[in-house]
């Protein structure tokens, strides 16, 4: 492995760094890295768990939306349930009045017909007693 080789290398006893010298050995060390650097980023798993992962992140994204989007439409229903709940009450206080208007009308029409009812049965009885 690269770090077996790097430390068979350069393990001596005061020497943790390459010598400048020994520089141009650098470039079998540099040759290993970028083909671990190479296998670990093409690496199929990693490639499909980050593509996995971006999906993942999508649905999300969109189940989110879905939920901002329901909110808002309940916010919109409740807001018309409330006017409607208010246009109910007017409703009910208007035809309310209009039922105790019709019912007093109809309360003065019987009492003109009764009264009218008694001249008449008044004026019969003065014509037939004299």
């Amino acid at each position: 492995s690269t770090q077996s080789t790097w430390g068979q290398r350069y393990s001596e006893k005061g020497k943790f760094y390459p010598n400048i010298h020994d520089l141009h050995d650098c470039s079998q060390f540099n040759a290993s890295l970028t083909a671990l650097l190479n296998h670990y980023t093409n690496n199929d798993k990693l490639t499909n768990v980050r593509a996995k992962t971006d999906e993942v992140k999508d649905v999300m994204i969109k189940n989110i939306d879905t939920v901002i989007q329901r909110g808002e439409k309940i916010d919109n229903l409740k807001d018309k349930t409330d006017q409607l709940n208010d246009s109910a009450i007017t409703f009910k206080k208007s035809s309310t009045k209009l039922k105790n208007t019709q019912r007093m009308k109809n309360i003065k029409l019987i009492a003109a017909i009764v009264v009218v009812v008694l001249v008449l049965i008044a004026i019969i009885v003065i014509v037939i007693v004299a």
